[in-house]
């Protein structure tokens, strides 16, 4: 396995501590099997921030190669992974908390794969057929009990763009995953039992 993982981008912005690079999108994107959760492959440009190098002698607008350790591309789809799991399961819990029927919900999340998944009727088509090749079935399923119950519009903002709520719910879900004693997904173990 390669060590490193290359872009080639170019320099757009510098500062004397972060310097912005431009990196056009990877063929590797495309054949990600997190393309779509993480939202990087939904663009054809992503911009980086790395530490500028105090003897850097490149500047605005030169092409730079920046490298990184494979094992942060493997970080980066688990989190792409994650995360959205995160957010599914904050909405199942709390339209779970429901205590009647028929109430009129608006979900507002950073979660392109949660609502897309209702907005762009992906969901449908997983119940369709059967929900193949599809990951945390478990997790879906009681969604859509939780889901069926509402009046439920989902509603995508960007993230990290100062939203308040959106803000305050991206730091409990980071204190949650450094939380210790987590419990087990036991969902996902008894899928993991059932592929071996």
């Amino acid at each position: 396995m390669k060590e490193s993982v290359s872009h080639k981008g170019k320099v757009v912005k510098m500062t004397p501590q972060v310097t912005t690079v431009a990196i056009l999108q990877h063929g590797a994107c495309s054949e990600c099997h997190a393309a779509g959760l993480c939202g990087m492959s939904d663009v054809s440009e992503k911009a980086v921030e790395v530490p500028t190098d105090p003897y850097a002698s490149y500047g605005v607008g030169d092409e730079v190669s920046v490298v990184l350790k494979a094992s942060m591309g493997m970080k980066a789809v688990w989190l792409a992974y994650f995360i959205p799991l995160l957010v599914l399961l904050a909405v199942i819990l709390g339209l779970e908390q429901i205590r009647w029927d028929n109430a009129e919900v608006h979900v507002v999340s950073d979660s392109s794969y949660v609502v897309k998944a209702i907005n762009e009727g992906w969901l449908e088509d997983w119940k369709r057929t059967g929900f193949k090749k599809k990951k945390n079935v478990d997790l879906w399923l009681r969604f859509m009990e939780a889901y069926s119950r509402h009046r439920v519009a989902f509603h995508w903002i960007k993230g990290h763009a100062g939203h308040p709520e959106n803000e305050r719910c991206d730091a409990l879900a980071v204190a949650a995953y450094h939380a210790p004693d987590l419990p087990e997904d036991t969902g996902y173990i008894q899928e993991q039992q059932t592929l071996l």
